[in-house]
């Protein structure tokens, strides 16, 4: 107001009132400017905190999320590390039952490997005992009831006849006798011996348990029992 009633003229306080006019008129539309700028300002400002909440929120689920399968992958590795020690005392059980089995393989063929010497000791242990007919003892002996007693005691069961030894086991030649076969006379069969090696034999003939050569004209064949 100082300014207008100062004025020089009428002229001069007219222009001044329509500049302050102006004047006030662009202040109005700056103040709506930054009310409008302010409110947008706000807007902006709460959608931003919406959404670093909503980031926050979803960071967090992330977080969980991935505590939960790293715990879910803990557990399977202890699971598989459980198995693991389990599959490694079966493995190492099993590779013991192996070993156990092939030393008891190992052994019973060691074992069958010396039953015809064992035989041949058997029999020879037996030489003197008196011929009873019938006889399967040390009390006294027939030809086929000394083989029946001494392959008992290597654990093979024959029959007391020297025609039924014949068909047990696996027939072989003269030439290929080894000590421990079955050899038999006679036809039909009638006596048995076990060879025991260059060209004799142990039975029970005459009146006692003996030494004889395989005799040769009445020799009927062999077997091989062991």
């Amino acid at each position: 107001m100082d300014a207008v009633l100062g004025a020089g003229s009428i002229s001069d306080a007219v222009t001044l009132l329509d500049t302050l006019k102006w004047i006030g008129e662009q202040d109005a539309d700056m103040v709506d400017e930054i009310q409008a700028y302010e409110a947008e300002r706000q807007e902006l400002k709460k959608k931003l905190k919406s959404e670093l909440e909503q980031q926050e929120t979803y960071r967090a689920q992330t977080a969980v999320a991935r505590q939960a399968v790293l715990d879910q992958l803990t557990r399977q590795q202890e699971a598989l590390k459980g198995k693991e020690a389990q599959l490694a005392q079966l493995q190492k059980a099993e590779a013991e039952r192996q070993a156990r089995l092939a030393a008891q393989e190992r052994a019973r063929k060691a074992w069958l490997a010396t039953r015809p010497g064992k035989v041949v000791s058997l029999a020879m242990q037996y030489l003197g005992v008196r011929y009873v007919w019938g006889g399967a003892s040390p009390n006294g002996f027939d030809c086929s009831g000394l083989v029946q007693y001494v392959f008992a005691k290597v654990g093979v069961s024959l029959p007391h006849s020297s025609r039924m030894q014949y068909d047990c086991g696996t027939h072989v030649s003269r030439s290929n006798l080894r000590a421990g076969d079955l050899v038999f006379f006679f036809t039909p069969i009638a006596h048995v011996g076990i060879y025991i090696g260059n060209g004799l034999m142990v039975n029970a003939t005459g009146n006692r348990v003996q030494i004889s050569e395989v005799w040769p004209g009445s020799y009927k064949g062999a077997c091989r029992v062991l």
